[in-house]
């Protein structure tokens, strides 16, 4: 969680296990998933209100099936550095990113493989936690929020 909510962080990491369940076979690559938006959200200078929102948005295309309309204008506004290492990890110069959205060729799939090659894009950047720090402080917040989500009766895999 790059300085961010751990609860916005948490809910991420969730909807993104459930939603992207096809592309997202470990928890380690959920957790890869939701650290590099997270991390990328910090260094596009996003507020916490932002982030939270494009976390939000975010996790609603992957589980919508594509990323279009309202979320993909969230997305460049409030992680325009993302969107520019997405289009880099499809193969795509970034202005295409706008055009594949709107004919709907940003599935859920296609974002899901091009996030998990982003992971180092934005490592260390602003400050951010070591994967040491993650290991002994955000991780284990996670598991609760996990644990929690999962007694409250959420289908949690």
């Amino acid at each position: 969680a790059a300085r961010q909510s751990i609860d916005a962080y948490g809910n991420l990491y969730i909807k993104l296990q459930n939603a992207g369940k096809d592309f997202i076979k470990t928890q380690a690559e959920g957790l890869q998933v939701t650290d590099t938006l997270s991390k990328a959200l910090v260094v596009g200078g996003a507020s916490a209100q932002e982030q939270s929102s494009a976390m939000l948005q975010f996790a609603q295309a992957i589980g919508s099936g594509v990323l279009q309309g309202d979320e993909m204008r969230a997305m460049a506004e409030a992680a325009p550095q993302f969107m520019d290492v997405l289009a880099k990890a499809i193969g795509v110069p970034r202005t295409e990113i706008t055009k594949m959205g709107s004919e709907g060729k940003l599935t859920s799939k296609v974002i899901i493989e091009a996030v998990k090659k982003m992971s180092g894009a934005f490592f260390m950047n602003g400050g951010l936690y070591t994967d040491e720090e993650i290991d002994q402080i955000i991780r284990p917040h996670i598991e609760e929020h996990f644990l929690n989500k999962r007694d409250e009766g959420h289908d949690i895999k």
